[in-house]
C-alpha cells in the first residue's frame, strides 16, 4: 500500500509539472544572458608538464581548457535551464499568472533571447537584453500585485495602464539621456536609472490611482505628456544652436527644456481636474503619440547629431552639396536646372535645413540627415501596425529586431506608399483614389529614380492583378477622370517651367535625365561575383523562383478565398507586392551593388519581408502573441541563415540608443565659446584636400569663374564655392555616354572655365574608375581639355592645368611630371565593338581623311605606317582596322612615335571571324602637343591587317563656343 501510495504522489507531481512555453521563454532568457554575462574566457596556456612545440604553444594557448570548457560550458548551461525551470515553475504557480499575462511577458522573453543570440554573432545589444529583463521582472511584480490583491491594484491589471508605464518610463530615460549627456555614469549604471525611473513611474501611478482617486484615463492623459519629451529635445537643441549661430548668443537649452515639459504637464494637469468629463479614450494615444514619440527619440538618439565630425568624402557627398550650392547660392531650380543621383530624396533634408537657418556654404545641412531615416521608420511603423493587428508589436519589432534596414529592403520600402494607395483603390474605385495612386508614383520618381521605376512597373503588374484576384471590376470613368487631372497638372508644371527656361533647355535636360537613368553599361561590373559559390546561385536562381512560386500561389490562395480574414487577406496582398517589388528591383544587384560589393541586399531588397508575411498566414489559428512570437523568430532565422557576407561588429541601434547615443557629450561641446559652425573642422583635411586649391581660385579667378574637375573630385566645387558646369551634381561621374560628354561641352568655355583639375596626383581610383581610364571613359571632354589646357603645377595633390596662352599667379613648388609619360590604354574587346559601330553607321559627322590598304602583312610581327603630317595635325580621329586573325584569342598593338620616341598605344583583343577594330586615336595629351609621325602595330605573324582608315569626329567642332579656335 506505501509504494503504491508513493507511485500516486509522483504521478500527481509529474502530471502537473507539465511543459509551459512561458516558462521555457523565460528560463531560456536568464540562462542565456548569464552565459553571455560570463562568457569572456580565456584559455591562456599556464603551465605544461609535457611541453609540446606547436602554433599553440608558441602562441601561448591551452587547447584542452578549450575543450574542455566547452563541455563544462554545454552541460552547465543545460543544468542551468533544468534547475531553473523547476524553480520558475514552483513561482510561477504561486503567482498564479494568467494566460494573456504569460503571453506579454513571453514576447519579452523571446525578444530578449533573441538579442542575446544577436549579442553573440556580432550584434551587440546586450544592454538592451538587460533592460528587457527588468522590464520583464518588473512586468512580474506588477502582475502578480494584481493577482494578489486585485481592488488595491487593479490600476496593473490593463493593459493600457501597463503600456502607459513602460512607455512613459522609456521615454523619461531617453529624457535623462539628454539632461546628462556627458555624464558617463548615466551609461555605466543604466540597469539601476531605468530601474528606478519604472518604479517611480509605477509608485505615481498607484498613488494617484489609489489616494487621488484618479482614474486611469487620467493618468494615463498625463503620462502621455512624456511624448513631447523628444520633441522638446530636438527643438532645444536646434533653438540653441539657430540663437548661437545667427546671433551670437547662448541660451540655457536645458532649462527651457524643462520649463516647456512642466508647463505641458501643469496644463494637463489642470485641464484633466477642471473638465468634467471623467472617462477618457487614451488606448488611441499609444498608438498615435507614445509608440511614435519612442520611435522618434530612439532615431534622434542614434541618427541625430547636433555637431557632425568633418567627413573627408570628396565624392558622393558631392549629390546634396553640390545641389545645396546651386539652390541656394545660384539660385537654379532642382530637376530643371540641375539633377543629383539619389533625386530629393538627398536634397529635402539640406533645403530644410537652410531655410531655416539660412546658407552658409558649410556641411551644416547634413545635421538633418536623420530626418530620412525617420520617415523610413514611421512608414514601416504605420504598415506593420495593420501586419501584425497591435501597434505594440510593430514598435517592439521596430526597435529591437536586428536585422531591421535589411528586413525592410533599405529604401526599396518606401514603395509601401505604392501599396498603400492600390489597397484604398481596390475598397474603392473613385477619382480621389486614382489620383492618390498617380500622385504616390510620381513622388517616388521625384524620391529616388531606382524607387520611382520600381513603383511604376510593380503597380502595373500589382494592381491588374489585384483586381483579377479579387474578382473586382474595373471602372474606366474614375479612371479616365483622374488620368486627365494628373494629365493636366503635369502640363501646367511643364508650362511654368516653360516661362521660367526655355523648352529647348527643360527637353535637353530631361534628355540628360534620361541618358543617364538608362546607363546600365556604363557602370555595371563584367561579372556578378568574384567566386561562384553555391551561395551566389542560392541567390540568383533560388530566391527569384521561390519569388516567383510564392507570386503565384499567392494569386491562387487570394482568387479561390482560402484565406481566413482581412487581415489574412492584406498580409498575402502585401507579400504578393513585396514579391514584385523584389523582382523589378533585383536589377539593382544585377548591374553593379551586389557580390562584387560583398552586399546581397541590394538584390535581395524586400525579398525576405514578402516571404515572411507569406509564412505569417500559416500562424492565423493562434493568438496575436503567439503569432508575433513565430513572425519574429521566422525573420531572426531566415536572415540569419540565408546572410551570406559576415555581419559586421556592430551595436543594434537600441542599443546605441541606451548605452552610446548619437548626443553623447554633446554638452562638452556646446560649452566652447567659439562655436561658429555645426562641423567639427578637420585642419589637416582641408590643408591637404582643397585649401591651396581654393587660395589659388581666388587669387586668379573672379567670382564668375570656375573650373572643370576631370579627377572625379566634385567636391572640389562645393569647398571652393565655384560654379558646378553641366545637369548633374556629380557632373563627371554621371556623364555616361556620348551624348552626356557633348551636352556638359556645350557647358564648357575657357574663359569662364579657365582652370582644370586633371587627375589626382599621383593617380587614385577615381582616375580609374574600375580599372577604366578618366581619359578613356571621357574620351571627347579629355580631347578637349588636351587642346585649350596646359600642365600647370600640383596642388593639394591634384594636377592642376590652365588655359593656354595664360598666366597665372601662384608659387609653382611641384610640376606634373606624370602626364610626360606616354600613356598605353587596355580596350581589350572595346576595340571591336567601337569598329563595327563606326563601320555600321553613316553619320554625316564622320568624315574620312586617310585611307590605306595594306600588303601581304603575314609572317610580319610589327609594322610601321607612316602619319602624313597633315593628318597628325587633325584633332578628334579614329583609326579603323581590318584585321584578320586565325586565333581564338590573341592580342594585337597600337603605338604611336614621334621621331623613333615613343608617345602612348592601345592594347585591344582580336576575335576570330571579325575583322572591324578601332582606337580613338588622338585621345593622347601627345598628339595635341607633338608631331606623331608613326603607327607601329604589333601581331602576330599569323594575323592579317589588311587595311587602315582613319576617320575624323565632326561632333566636336561646334559643341563648344571656343573650341579649335
Amino acid at each position: 500500500m506505501f509504494c503504491k501510495h508513493i507511485n500516486a504522489k509522483i504521478k500527481h507531481c509529474f502530471e502537473q509539472f507539465r511543459i509551459d512555453s512561458f516558462i521555457v521563454y523565460f528560463s531560456l532568457f536568464v540562462v542565456s544572458l548569464l552565459f553571455l554575462t560570463f562568457s569572456s574566457i580565456e584559455f591562456t596556456l599556464t603551465s605544461s608538464d609535457n611541453p609540446i612545440f606547436s602554433q599553440a604553444t608558441l602562441e601561448g594557448v591551452d587547447v584542452d581548457k578549450r575543450v574542455n570548457m566547452f563541455y563544462l560550458l554545454v552541460f552547465s548551461a543545460c543544468m542551468a535551464f533544468c534547475i531553473l525551470y523547476i524553480l520558475s515553475f514552483l513561482l510561477f504557480k504561486i503567482l498564479n499568472l494568467t494566460s494573456r499575462q504569460k503571453n506579454h511577458l513571453s514576447i519579452i522573453n523571446v525578444i530578449g533571447i533573441f538579442a542575446v543570440i544577436a549579442t553573440f554573432i556580432g550584434l551587440n545589444s546586450r544592454s538592451y537584453a538587460v533592460i528587457l529583463l527588468i522590464i520583464s521582472l518588473l512586468l512580474l511584480i506588477l502582475y502578480s500585485l494584481f493577482n494578489k490583491k486585485p481592488k488595491l491594484f487593479s490600476a496593473f491589471g490593463k493593459d493600457t495602464n501597463i503600456n502607459f508605464i513602460l512607455s512613459s518610463s522609456i521615454l523619461l530615460f531617453f529624457g535623462c539621456t539628454f539632461l546628462f549627456n556627458a555624464y558617463d555614469c548615466l551609461y555605466n549604471n543604466y540597469p539601476f536609472v531605468f530601474l528606478a525611473i519604472a518604479v517611480f513611474v509605477s509608485a505615481i501611478y498607484f498613488f494617484f490611482h489609489r489616494f487621488l482617486s484618479f482614474n486611469d484615463s487620467k493618468i494615463n492623459i498625463l503620462l502621455s505628456s512624456t511624448a513631447v519629451l523628444p520633441f522638446l529635445a530636438f527643438l532645444s537643441f536646434e533653438l540653441y544652436m539657430f540663437v548661437n549661430l545667427n546671433y551670437n548668443k547662448f541660451i540655457d537649452y536645458k532649462l527651457l527644456y524643462l520649463i516647456v515639459f512642466g508647463c505641458i504637464l501643469i496644463f494637463l494637469f489642470l485641464f484633466i481636474i477642471l473638465r468634467k468629463r471623467n472617462n477618457y479614450n487614451t488606448k488611441k494615444l499609444l498608438s498615435v503619440l507614445i509608440y511614435p514619440a519612442i520611435i522618434i527619440n530612439i532615431i534622434l538618439l542614434t541618427h541625430y547629431q547636433v555637431v557632425i565630425p568633418q567627413t573627408e568624402d570628396m565624392f558622393e557627398l558631392a549629390n546634396p552639396a553640390n545641389a545645396m550650392m546651386k539652390i541656394f547660392a545660384h539660385h537654379q531650380i532642382p530637376f530643371i536646372d540641375f539633377m543629383t543621383s539619389h533625386m530629393f530624396n538627398e536634397q529635402w533634408t539640406g533645403i530644410l535645413y537652410n531655410t531655416i537657418f539660412g546658407y552658409n556654404g558649410g556641411l551644416d545641412f547634413m545635421t538633418y540627415n536623420f530626418l530620412n531615416v525617420l520617415l523610413l521608420f514611421l512608414l514601416s511603423y504605420h504598415f506593420f501596425s495593420n501586419i501584425l493587428g497591435k501597434s505594440i508589436y510593430a514598435l517592439l519589432f521596430l526597435i529591437s529586431f536586428p536585422f531591421i534596414i535589411t528586413f525592410l529592403g533599405n529604401e526599396s520600402f518606401f514603395v509601401v506608399l505604392v501599396f498603400n494607395a492600390i489597397m484604398q483603390l481596390i475598397k474603392k474605385q473613385n477619382i480621389k483614389n486614382y489620383f492618390l495612386l498617380y500622385v504616390c508614383i510620381i513622388a517616388l520618381i521625384i524620391w529616388r529614380i531606382d524607387n520611382g521605376s520600381t513603383a511604376i512597373f510593380s503597380s502595373l503588374v500589382f494592381t491588374p492583378l489585384l483586381f483579377f484576384t479579387t474578382k473586382t471590376k474595373w471602372k474606366f470613368t474614375p479612371f479616365l477622370k483622374a488620368t486627365a487631372i494628373i494629365a493636366a497638372v503635369l502640363l501646367g508644371a511643364f508650362a511654368i517651367a516653360f516661362i521660367i527656361r526655355s523648352p529647348e533647355y527643360i527637353f535637353g535636360n530631361l534628355q540628360s535625365a534620361f541618358h543617364y537613368i538608362s546607363s546600365n553599361q556604363a557602370h555595371g561590373y563584367a561579372q556578378l561575383a568574384y567566386t561562384y559559390t553555391h551561395q551566389f546561385w542560392i541567390y540568383h536562381i533560388f530566391i527569384p523562383a521561390i519569388a516567383v512560386l510564392s507570386s503565384l500561389f499567392i494569386i491562387y490562395t487570394i482568387r479561390k478565398k482560402t484565406y481566413t480574414d482581412k487581415r489574412s487577406f492584406f498580409q498575402l496582398n502585401a507579400s504578393l507586392f513585396f514579391f514584385i517589388v523584389f523582382i523589378f528591383n533585383a536589377q539593382r544587384g544585377l548591374v553593379r551593388h551586389g557580390f562584387m560589393e560583398y552586399a546581397e541586399t541590394f538584390f535581395t531588397s524586400t525579398f525576405f519581408l514578402a516571404f515572411i508575411l507569406l509564412g505569417i498566414n500559416l500562424f492565423h489559428t493562434i493568438n496575436k502573441s503567439k503569432r508575433f512570437i513565430r513572425f519574429y523568430a521566422s525573420a531572426f532565422c531566415l536572415l540569419l541563415l540565408l546572410k551570406f557576407f559576415p555581419i559586421e561588429n556592430s551595436n543594434i541601434m537600441i542599443q546605441n540608443a541606451i548605452v552610446s547615443p548619437s548626443i553623447k557629450n554633446t554638452d562638452v561641446l556646446l560649452k566652447k565659446d567659439c562655436i561658429r559652425s555645426r562641423v567639427l573642422k578637420n585642419d589637416s583635411f582641408e590643408r591637404a584636400a582643397f585649401l591651396d586649391f581654393k587660395n589659388f581660385l581666388d587669387s586668379n579667378l573672379s567670382e564668375s569663374q570656375s573650373f572643370i574637375d576631370f579627377s572625379n573630385t566634385p567636391m572640389l566645387y562645393y569647398y571652393c564655392q565655384r560654379t558646378s558646369p553641366g545637369y548633374f551634381c556629380q557632373n563627371l561621374q554621371n556623364t555616361v555616354d556620348d551624348y552626356l560628354q557633348l551636352q556638359l561641352l556645350k557647358h564648357f568655355d575657357t574663359r569662364k572655365f579657365p582652370v582644370v583639375v586633371f587627375s589626382s596626383y599621383p593617380l587614385g581610383w577615381f582616375d580609374n574608375t574600375d580599372g577604366v581610364s578618366n581619359i578613356m571613359r571621357y574620351y571627347l571632354i579629355a580631347e578637349y581639355i588636351f587642346t585649350n589646357y596646359r600642365p600647370f603645377a600640383i596642388i593639394n595633390n591634384k594636377s592642376i592645368w590652365t588655359k593656354k596662352n595664360t598666366s597665372f599667379h601662384w608659387n609653382i613648388s611641384e610640376t606634373d611630371t606624370l602626364i610626360n609619360n606616354p600613356p598605353f590604354f587596355e580596350y581589350k574587346k572595346a576595340a571591336y565593338y567601337w569598329g563595327t559601330h563606326l563601320t555600321q553607321t553613316n553619320a554625316p559627322f564622320y568624315q574620312n581623311v586617310y585611307y590605306k590598304i595594306l600588303g601581304n602583312t603575314n609572317n610580319q610581327d610589327k609594322i610601321k605606317i607612316p602619319i602624313p603630317k597633315q593628318v597628325s595635325n587633325i584633332p578628334n580621329l579614329f583609326v579603323l582596322l581590318s584585321i584578320n586573325t586565325p586565333h581564338e584569342k590573341h592580342t594585337c598593338c597600337l603605338q604611336l612615335k614621334n621621331q623613333e620616341h615613343e608617345t602612348g598605344g592601345f592594347r585591344f583583343d582580336l576575335i576570330k571571324g571579325k575583322q572591324d577594330y578601332a582606337i580613338r586615336l588622338s585621345n593622347n595629351y601627345f598628339w595635341h602637343n607633338s608631331e606623331i609621325d608613326t603607327i607601329i602595330i604589333e601581331k602576330n605573324k599569323e594575323t592579317e591587317i589588311k587595311a587602315i582608315k582613319i576617320i575624323k569626329d565632326n561632333r566636336l567642332e561646334n559643341q563648344t563656343s571656343d573650341i579649335y579656335r
